[in-house]
């Protein structure tokens, strides 16, 4: 029975809280044991974890093995209650956190032997603008980098960490570059960590040049802060040579318009307007100040 102690003498009781039917606070008799405890709290439920069960006794913590007094009935760790102890009966799940390029980010629990792929699952999976070979893991306060590709795509095991309590899983975005200026697709592009990473294929993914681009004035930005280098791009003569150059995260193309003005500053001959500002990344768009 709860016990609610409104005054007047303490019964004896204990507090079995966790994972059992009826957490709270129980009276009991001289003599009762832990496995009475558990009793009177209904009993563990299908999630408890019988072996990680702890007893908190006059300020220590006392591991007491509540798999094998309940399952095995060994009297010797069946310990006789006392007044003032509380049973702690934890969870067989644990928790990690899952955040970034997932459909559901949050906190999820997991059992013994859940992987950080199952972690990810367990989310809805990993978003469209998701690089499953970009998942860190931090643990501890350390950071781990994980390639996940052949783990989610194939069910491939190697690679695929076994979660711990506390586990914060981060699954980081493609990498993407900038197109602006006069292109039909202007904005944000992924572009991959191998070959496809190249001046070509970011202005192929931006939809080619506009009839109205000076393709050969063009520049690349690059830095994540300023001053950012800037990089002078013919990208007319790249077009006809089929010259590939390869891009970094970040960098920003800009392809100018004909009849552009010229100035003594790379970013006077090749101004952006306020029209493309808010395709490019925080921090770049100050950079690009528009023509006079």
């Amino acid at each position: 029975m709860l016990l609610l102690a409104l005054g007047g003498a303490r019964a004896a009781t204990v507090i079995v809280v966790g994972e059992v039917a009826q957490p709270g606070a129980y009276e009991f008799q001289e003599g009762d044991t832990l496995s009475r405890a558990v009793t009177l709290a209904g009993g563990p439920t299908r999630e408890a974890d019988l072996g990680r069960a702890v007893l908190h006794r006059e300020g220590r913590v006392l591991p007491i093995g509540l798999e094998a007094i309940l399952k095995r009935g060994a009297a010797d760790r069946n310990l006789e209650l006392r007044a003032g102890d509380a049973l702690v009966v934890p969870s067989v799940r644990r928790e990690a956190t899952v955040t970034g390029e997932v459909v559901r980010p949050g906190a999820y629990r997991f059992r013994d032997g859940d992987s950080v792929s199952d972690a990810i699952r367990a989310t809805g999976g990993i978003s469209a603008r998701a690089d499953p070979r970009r998942v860190v893991l931090r643990r501890g306060g350390v950071e781990i980098p994980l390639d996940l590709h052949a783990v989610l795509a194939h069910g491939e095991a190697e690679g695929d960490l076994k979660l711990r309590d506390g586990d914060a899983v981060v699954v980081r975005a493609l990498p993407v570059a900038y197109v602006v200026g006069a292109v039909r697709k202007p904005g944000a592009v992924p572009v991959g960590s191998d070959d496809s990473r190249t001046l070509l294929s970011l202005l192929a993914a931006a939809g080619g040049a506009l009839p109205t681009a000076d393709l050969s004035r063009s520049l690349i930005l690059r830095g994540s802060a300023a001053p950012f280098q800037v990089i002078p791009v013919n990208l007319k003569e790249a077009l006809a040579r089929k010259q590939e150059t390869p891009l970094m995260e970040g960098d920003v193309l800009y392809v100018s318009h004909k009849g552009g003005r010229r100035g003594s500053h790379p970013l006077d001959r090749f101004p952006l307007t306020g029209d493309f500002e808010h395709l490019l990344p925080p921090g770049k768009s100050p950079l690009y100040r528009p023509s006079p």
